[in-house]
């Protein structure tokens, strides 16, 4: 009877072990996908920022995971000097995701409106080049000054050495031409502007959840490895943790 109490004591150590090993092995795995997905450097690309912010929240849930689990083993072993000091670490890292995901929410809405604008730049562009053309065509008065202007720009249309119709003819054809394409491209613009925006908010709203809820996440991660009585978190999770130890022992 003396030895009973040992004996129900001992399973919870090796599980404590197991469970720091395995969460501290799922962190380190994390870490790696996302040192690794920012590579190379591009500090100055609004797209990479994006591309990173999205790599964090892939791997959150699993990073929580792992401190969850590190966590459980100080909550099995709490005399353990070597699981405490790890948890002590734990707690930092914990705090520095808290704040991490709590900046990418501003940090996400400005950066990709950035990307939204930025992607239709070169529709913008092109309609505005168009736009200049046609006002340069118009300013033209004869055949001598509309080839002029147009050897003028940057890159000069090939042109016949003589046009088989009027000048007010081919005018008003490259005119109509001209002014067709910046109603098509002013489309385009319109209908992708239109799909990128609502794309926008809709990857806004569901990137803004997933980083309040990992920020509660390892919020209470901080506050569970920082606990020094009993309290209803750390105790259901104490609880659920012994489950192995109690069926080993009741195998016995």
């Amino acid at each position: 009877m003396s030895g009973s109490p040992v004996s129900a004591q001992q399973p919870t150590q090796p599980l404590a072990q197991i469970s720091a090993l395995l969460g501290w092995l799922i962190l380190a795995s994390s870490a790696i996908t996302v040192v690794f997905g920012a590579l190379p450097l591009r500090v100055l690309s609004a797209s990479w920022y994006l591309t990173n912010s999205a790599n964090l929240l892939n791997v959150g849930l699993l990073a929580l995971i792992g401190a969850l689990l590190v966590s459980i083993s100080q909550l099995l072993e709490p005399a353990d000097k070597a699981i405490t000091r790890a948890a002590g670490r734990l707690r930092a890292i914990a705090t520095t995701l808290v704040v991490l995901y709590l900046l990418l929410l501003p940090l996400q809405i400005v950066l990709g409106q950035r990307v939204v604008k930025g992607s239709d730049r070169e529709i913008l562009a092109s309609v505005d080049r168009l736009t200049g053309l046609v006002k340069g065509i118009e300013a033209t008065q004869s055949e001598e000054a509309l080839r002029a202007y147009l050897s003028s720009l940057p890159d000069p249309p090939t042109l016949p050495a003589r046009f088989d119709a009027p000048f007010e003819v081919v005018k008003t054809r490259a005119l109509t031409n001209l002014k067709a394409r910046i109603y098509a491209e002013s489309n385009l613009y319109a209908r992708r502007n239109s799909r990128n925006t609502l794309q926008f908010f809709i990857e806004c709203i569901r990137n803004g959840l997933q980083c309040l809820v990992l920020a509660i996440g390892f919020a209470a991660i901080v506050r569970l490895t920082a606990a020094k009585g009993v309290n209803p978190l750390n105790s259901a999770l104490l609880r659920l943790a012994r489950l192995p130890a109690r069926a080993l022992r009741s195998s016995r």
